[in-house]
């Protein structure tokens, strides 16, 4: 019984050994190849491979975030109740990449002697990745350009002072770019 099973394996194998199976495998193999190399020249829509930095940036994350930590703090005020806030941005984020500086004096002298000096300066990004990405030397978030609080206990002066405060001390603004008021 193991003779038979072996006999019908051995006629199996056997057509991998002619001549047409040998020349189908080593065409399939070429085949295989040639398409991990196109494979590779095809570039990659989601490459998230240290590009996190140079990512477009998200407003609406950043607002809402802001938005989630302050309306946190505020309601621990004693006496600020429920709290709800709204932040506004201005402007735009701000990328600065590496910059290669390279200044070259230059002198030259025209015929009657007189003696110029030029400074040339060139500048080059530094690049990254085979030079595929800048090299991102700095990021500046957007500016706020003003908070709006709404809270239960904005009707005793002294607790929505406390609140404007904090806010201010908090997010790095003057009092007049917050406007707290009381909840409905």
């Amino acid at each position: 019984m193991d003779e038979i099973k072996f006999d019908k394996k051995a006629e199996k194998l056997k057509c991998f050994t002619s001549k047409k199976s040998n020349k189908l495998l080593v065409f399939l193999g070429l085949a295989g190849m040639l398409l991990l190399m196109v494979s590779e020249l095809i570039p990659q829509g989601n490459d998230t491979s240290g590009k996190d930095s140079n990512s477009e940036f998200d407003y609406r994350t950043y607002e809402s975030s802001l938005e989630n930590r302050l309306t946190s703090l505020l309601s621990e005020i004693e006496g600020a109740g429920n709290v709800k806030v709204m932040v506004t941005l201005e402007g735009g984020s701000e990328y600065i990449y590496a910059v290669n500086e390279n200044v070259e004096n230059v002198s030259t002298s025209n015929s009657s002697g007189d003696k110029n000096d030029k400074n040339s300066l060139d500048n080059e990004f530094v690049l990254l990745d085979n030079g595929k990405e800048a090299l991102l030397q700095n990021y500046t978030l957007p500016q706020i350009r003003g908070v709006a609080i709404i809270c239960e206990g904005a009707e005793d002066v002294s607790i929505e002072k406390r609140v404007t405060e904090a806010a201010a001390v908090v997010l790095g603004l003057s009092t007049n770019k917050i406007s707290v008021t009381k909840m409905t």
